[in-house]
């Protein structure tokens, strides 16, 4: 535990960090690199919403209460078939496997015991693939939740904004704050900048692979898929996603260039220095007088 001084020092030494141009250059461009492409995203899929989103969310939720109201009279007059009296649908945390396990299970309550009368084998989902989210786009799944609070499939995924994408894009804003802090460190004390430039190297080649990964599976380009949507095309999570890494590869080749170009002048002039230094060593020396030859 580091007691008030201990603190203290630190944040002093962070702010002689602060004091060198090259360091302050470094935190401000990561802090850019962060910024941007929320700034970008958010500002694009706002200007949807408020153009057509408003409108579509409001007759989304109307629909919604009147499936919801409609299905909640079936269910007192005895004509649910779909077990609500015993189930209920929840939203779970992207971590809580139990919970996400209980709602699949309800989910495909009602295939399960038609499976077992006729004799049929019933295709079942691994825990890992339960707890990353991918049983959420299972027909039963969808139908679901849709029976339970009204929300159509269609509106579910037409956002794209899932927990799971969620995760990811944190993951990734931290994986680069954890670059700016050893890039800080490591320019402030001029120490481990070999290893620096390779961290840049593997960061750019990650955001280079994310961004094709966002481009071609998670971003959807389906037309009708957005006729529902709040926020556009330009509100999916993917986006965001593409923007910033895009802009981490950006700050990552900048800088990679920076250093090796800072490197290289710093050799150039350490090399200038030597020959400056053999010069004067050269106008220094004398020639040995004819006693001292003989």
């Amino acid at each position: 535990m580091m007691d008030f001084h201990t603190v203290k020092q630190k944040a002093k030494d962070a702010a002689m960090y602060l004091k060198d141009p090259w360091t302050l250059s470094w935190v401000v461009s990561g802090l850019v690199t962060i910024l941007v492409p929320v700034i970008m995203w958010n500002a694009q899929s706002q200007a949807y919403y408020r153009q057509y989103g408003v409108a579509i969310e409001y007759e989304q939720k109307q629909r919604q209460y009147e499936e919801y109201y409609n299905q909640q009279q079936e269910a007192n007059n005895g004509n649910n078939n779909n077990n609500n009296n015993y189930y209920t649908y929840k939203e779970c945390s992207f971590f809580n496997i139990a919970c996400k396990k209980k709602q699949y299970y309800y989910a495909t309550a009602e295939e399960r015991q038609r499976a077992y009368e006729n004799g049929e084998a019933v295709q079942t989902y691994p825990d890992w693939f339960i707890l990353f989210g991918g049983y959420e786009q299972s027909e039963e799944m969808q139908r679901w939740k849709e029976e339970n609070t009204g929300v159509r499939a269609e509106d579910m995924i037409n956002d794209g904004r899932s927990s799971g994408m969620k995760f990811v894009y944190t993951m990734t804003l931290f994986l680069f704050i954890a670059l700016l802090v050893f890039g800080a460190i490591s320019i402030g004390n001029r120490k481990n900048m070999s290893q620096l430039v390779i961290f840049l190297v593997i960061a750019t080649a990650m955001a280079f692979s994310n961004l094709l990964m966002a481009m071609q599976g998670l971003i959807s380009s389906d037309e009708r898929m957005f006729e529902e949507s709040i926020y556009g095309w330009s509100g999916q999570m993917g986006v965001l996603m593409v923007y910033t890494n895009f802009w981490v590869m950006l700050f990552c080749i900048g800088h990679i260039i920076a250093i090796r170009v800072k490197q290289y002048m710093s050799w150039k002039d350490g090399e200038k220095e030597d020959l400056a230094e053999e010069g004067s060593d050269y106008n220094q020396y004398t020639a040995p007088d004819e006693s001292q030859v003989a």
